[in-house]
C-alpha cells in the first residue's frame, strides 16, 4: 500500500510524535510512506528516520488570525498549482490514499483530491466548535462543504467524536474511534544522578506555550514545597513561553527547586526518573496528551487536569487525579496528596501501565489504522 502523509507542522509535539511512530508501523507491514511538510523539527525527524519526503513551500493558516487568513487567499492560486502538481505526481506514483490532521491544508487538498481520483482519511484530535467561529465561520463553511469526500474521520477520543456529532451532525459511520498509540518500550533502567536520589521528582513533558499550562504548575510550586521541602521538578521541553516561565520561577524563588531541560529529543530518557507526572493542559484544541501515556507506561501516576479528553485517558482515583483547570491550588493539593504517599503512587502507576498497555500500543493502533484503509479500499 503507498500512503502519503500531508501535514504542516511547526514543530514535533504530540501528534507529529505520534504520526512518525504511525509511520514506522506501516512500513514495517510492507507500506510505502511520503511525507509531504514544511520544513522544521517534524520535517527534521521525518527524515532522520529515512522517509522520503517533500518539502511544502508555504503555510496555510485559515483559523489563526485575520492576518493569517488574508496570507493564505493571497498564497491561493499559488497553493492551488503547487498542491495539483503534488497531487497529480502522488497519483502518477500510485498512491492508493491520503492521509492529513492539519486543518488549513486539509480543507484545499481535500477538495483537489475530488480530479485527481484518490482517496482521502482525515485525523481531527481535538474539539473542532472554537475554530469554525473565527474568521467569519469561514472554516466552518469549508469544512461542512468538503464532508462528504473523506472515507473516514479517525478521531482518538470519545471527546472528540462527541464534539463533531454535535456541531456537525456527522453520521456514526464516518467516524472512527481509534485512540494515538505507543512503542511499548519496558524496564529502561535510567541511573538517577545523586543529588537526586532523596528527592520526589515531579515530571512535566511538553511544549511550553500557554496552552499547556505549566504557568499552573510552577505556580504550584511553592505550595506543594511548604508540605513536601525534598519536592523537584523537572519541566521538559522548550516553546515560545519558555523565558516567561524562567522569569516565574525566579520571581516565586523557586529555581532551586525546579529545572526546566530546553528541547529533548528523546523525551523517554527522563520518565524513569519521575515519582508523579503533571499534564496541566488549558487548550481548548486539546487532542489526547500522548505524553500521558508514556508516563503510563512507564508506572507513573499521572495527574491531569479536567480538559478534553484527559478524563478518557487517566481514570481519576485509579490511575492518577483529575484536577480543574487553571487551578494552582487544586493542583498542588493532588500533588502533595500523591507526594506523602508512595503505596497510592505505586497503585495508581500500575493501574494506569496495565491500561496503557491494554489499549494504548502502537501495534494495536496501527493495525485498525490499516484494516480502515483496506476496507475502505474494497
Amino acid at each position: 500500500m503507498n500512503i502519503a502523509v500531508i501535514m504542516q507542522s511547526p514543530d514535533l509535539g504530540g501528534a507529529e510524535k505520534f504520526m512518525i511512530t504511525l509511520m514506522s508501523r506501516f512500513r514495517r507491514a510492507g507500506c510505502n510512506t511520503v511525507v509531504a511538510s514544511n520544513r522544521g523539527k517534524f520535517f527534521e525527524q521525518v527524515s532522520k528516520e529515512r522517509f522520503k519526503t517533500i518539502a511544502l513551500p508555504f503555510i496555510l493558516d485559515i483559523i489563526g488570525n485575520k492576518r493569517g487568513l488574508f496570507k493564505s487567499i493571497l498564497l491561493l492560486p499559488f497553493a492551488i498549482v503547487f498542491y495539483s502538481h503534488l497531487l497529480w505526481n502522488l497519483r502518477k506514483q500510485k498512491t492508493d490514499l491520503i492521509l492529513m490532521s492539519g486543518f488549513s491544508e486539509k480543507l484545499l487538498i481535500t477538495f483537489l483530491t475530488v480530479f485527481f481520483r484518490i482517496p482521502v482519511f482525515w485525523i481531527e484530535y481535538g474539539a473542532l466548535k472554537t475554530i469554525f467561529i473565527r474568521n467569519f465561520y469561514i472554516p466552518w463553511i469549508l469544512y461542512q462543504s468538503l464532508l462528504g469526500i473523506p472515507k473516514k474521520i479517525i478521531v482518538p477520543s470519545d471527546f472528540t467524536k462527541n464534539d463533531l456529532k454535535k456541531n456537525l451532525r456527522i453520521a456514526e459511520s464516518k467516524i472512527l474511534l481509534v485512540p494515538c498509540g505507543i512503542e511499548i518500550r519496558l524496564d529502561k533502567k535510567i541511573k538517577i544522578p545523586e543529588k537526586l536520589e532523596k528527592k520526589l521528582i515531579i515530571g512535566s513533558v511538553s511544549r511550553l506555550t500557554y496552552e499547556k499550562g505549566q504557568d499552573y504548575l510552577i505556580k504550584a510550586v511553592p505550595l506543594v514545597l511548604e508540605k513536601i521541602p525534598n519536592a523537584y521538578f523537572i519541566i521538559v521541553g522548550d516553546g515560545p513561553d519558555r523565558i516567561r516561565y524562567r522569569s516565574l520561577i525566579n520571581e516565586l524563588g523557586i529555581h532551586k527547586n525546579v529545572r526546566m531541560t530546553g528541547f529533548v529529543t528523546d523525551t523517554a530518557n527522563y520518565y524513569p526518573l519521575f515519582d508523579l507526572f503533571i499534564f496541566p493542559s488549558v487548550w481548548e484544541l486539546e487532542g489526547f496528551g500522548l505524553v500521558v501515556v508514556e508516563a503510563m507506561i512507564n508506572k507513573i501516576p499521572v495527574i491531569g487536569t479536567d480538559n478534553g479528553p484527559i478524563p478518557e485517558i487517566i481514570e481519576d482515583g485509579t490511575s492518577g487525579l483529575i484536577v480543574p483547570a487553571r487551578d494552582e491550588k487544586a493542583l498542588a493539593r493532588a500533588i502533595i496528596r500523591l507526594g506523602q504517599d508512595a503505596s497510592l503512587r505505586s497503585k495508581m502507576g500500575k493501574a494506569g501501565y496495565e491500561k496503557a498497555i491494554e489499549k494504548y500500543s502502537i501495534v494495536d493502533v496501527s493495525k485498525k489504522y490499516l484494516d480502515t484503509f483496506n476496507e475502505a479500499a474494497k
